[in-house]
């Protein structure tokens, strides 16, 4: 038997064995009713502040966004990050606080500037275009119990537009979503998403005021504006011994990025922060402290996309070898046909049931997705897949660019 189909055969049985427990698992969890596990602290609006940071976003989506959450916490500020008009003279009209770094810092010390100025037990970080809807804020605050250190929104792509990158976002966001559905019950989820995210002050307030948090430097050299944020804030909360969380019921609208481009670039950009945060919670004991779940599905979730690239690079070994011998229709049809002419059927018929097996298990995701989807779910799950696709290619060369800004 030639090596790489062997080796192809076995990286196929294991990748499809564990993706196909891997997406029946997080759908059948997704959908159970969730179950109340600590007592809530029954904080109110006058706990809660809500810091706003804005670099350029457009004028009418931060004054929606003010307008959005007005009445649900006890102060808003807002954060220019090296800006200050128009949105000091919006801010004026609309009676909020408005700050300024002097020069464009990046988010972090925009937060931390922000932070400097509450008062309250919890601050919400919010994005300049994320659009609450309803009382979000208060169904996030009900989550709070002395074991919870924070708690995210869940959020929502606009595809009012119906352009290629809303509905990409957004079966991405579900798909994220029923990752972190079938977490909760277990403890912390893997992300409280920096575009709508809430935190008790008394956890993280000083670390996000401190050089570690806002002056945030890749591999201890490269200073780095790009975010990322969110992730060590997430890991901080369970590192201290608290859950992470999210309340699902919170729901929260942007705006999707404007080409393929840009949704490309930030995945690139999400996927490094992805591995890096991955590596580091190895590193500082944060996996330690999460729960077995959670280690579970953190370390599937960058497992798997390189045991799918590793077996693409195998097929295309296989495929350039039968192409060498016998042209080039017989390699495409032997790849289409999963026949590699090696005569013999019953690993040929093994590597089949694997593929197959995998292919319907990623149906029953993508049916699951489709359910979280509000409208526009033909649309959604085909542009989607495309996502997903541009997703997995950036996950795979942030592997091997990670400490890059």
């Amino acid at each position: 038997m030639k090596i790489e189909f062997l080796i192809l055969i076995i990286l196929t049985v294991f990748s499809s064995v564990i993706s196909v427990i891997y997406y029946m698992v997080n759908v059948y969890l997704s959908r159970k009713r969730e179950k109340i596990r600590f007592e809530s602290e029954r904080l109110t609006s006058g706990d809660a502040t809500v810091v706003i940071t804005v670099y350029r976003e457009p004028v009418d989506h931060l004054k929606r966004a003010i307008s959005s959450v007005r009445d649900q916490v006890k102060e808003i500020i807002v954060v220019g990050d090296g800006v200050k008009d128009p949105y000091e003279s919006l801010c004026r009209e609309e009676n909020v606080i408005f700050v300024s770094n002097s020069t464009r810092s990046g988010k972090r010390k925009s937060m931390a500037l922000g932070v400097s100025l509450v008062r309250t037990k919890i601050v919400f970080f919010m994005d300049g275009d994320m659009i609450p809807e309803g009382d979000a804020i208060s169904k996030i605050l009900k989550e709070y119990s002395p074991e919870i250190g924070g708690v995210g929104g869940n959020i929502n792509f606009d595809t009012s537009g119906g352009n290629f990158t809303s509905y990409a976002s957004q079966f991405i966001e579900r798909s994220k979503e029923i990752i972190q559905r079938s977490m909760k019950p277990f403890g912390s989820v893997m992300l409280i998403d920096g575009g709508f995210g809430s935190y008790r002050m008394s956890l993280v307030g000083n670390y996000i005021q401190s050089p570690e948090f806002h002056d945030f430097r890749i591999e201890g050299k490269i200073p780095y504006y790009g975010g990322g944020d969110d992730a060590d804030l997430t890991s901080y909360i369970i590192k201290r011994g608290y859950v992470a969380t999210k309340a699902f019921d919170a729901r929260v609208t942007t705006i999707p990025k404007e080409n393929i481009k840009a949704y490309f670039k930030q995945s690139v950009r999400w996927s490094r922060t992805g591995w890096r945060t991955f590596v580091n919670n190895i590193r500082n004991g944060t996996m330690k402290k999460a729960n077995v779940f959670y280690r579970i599905e953190q370390t599937l979730t960058y497992v798997l996309p390189v045991v799918f690239f590793a077996v693409i690079l195998l097929r295309g070994t296989i495929f350039l070898e039968i192409l060498a011998r016998r042209g080039f229709f017989p390699a495409l049809i032997s790849m289409i046909g999963l026949h590699f002419h090696y005569h013999i059927d019953l690993y040929e018929t093994l590597y089949r049931l694997s593929t197959t097996s995998s292919a319907i298990a990623s149906l029953v995701f993508a049916g699951s997705v489709a359910r979280r989807t509000v409208k526009d779910r033909l649309k959604t799950i085909a542009y989607g897949s495309i996502g997903a696709a541009l997703l997995f290619l950036a996950t795979i060369y942030a592997m091997f660019t990670m400490n890059r800004a």
